[in-house]
């Protein structure tokens, strides 16, 4: 998966999801200073690593904004085979 192509060390991966999930949730929070129709409620945001020994993976989830499809069409890197 992306792991194995783009990053060399895993580490840098896995600290690379847990800040973009935090920009998310920032993201959200600096709208809500300037938009009277949103309210940012700390506690329903948060960032979750959960691990499965037995099957040796990680699992990150967020309660971020996401991305829009054009968002994440304009910043899709292309894979060559």
């Amino acid at each position: 998966m992306i792991i194995n192509s783009i990053y060399t060390h895993k580490e840098i991966f896995l600290r690379q999801l847990i800040s973009n999930s935090s920009d998310t949730i920032d993201k959200i929070y600096c709208k809500d200073l300037t938009d009277d129709s949103l309210t940012f409620n700390k506690e329903n945001y948060y960032i979750k690593v959960t691990d499965d020994k037995e099957n040796r993976f990680l699992k990150v989830s967020d309660t971020g904004t996401g991305m829009t499809k054009e968002e994440l069409v304009s910043r899709a890197i292309p894979v060559y085979y």
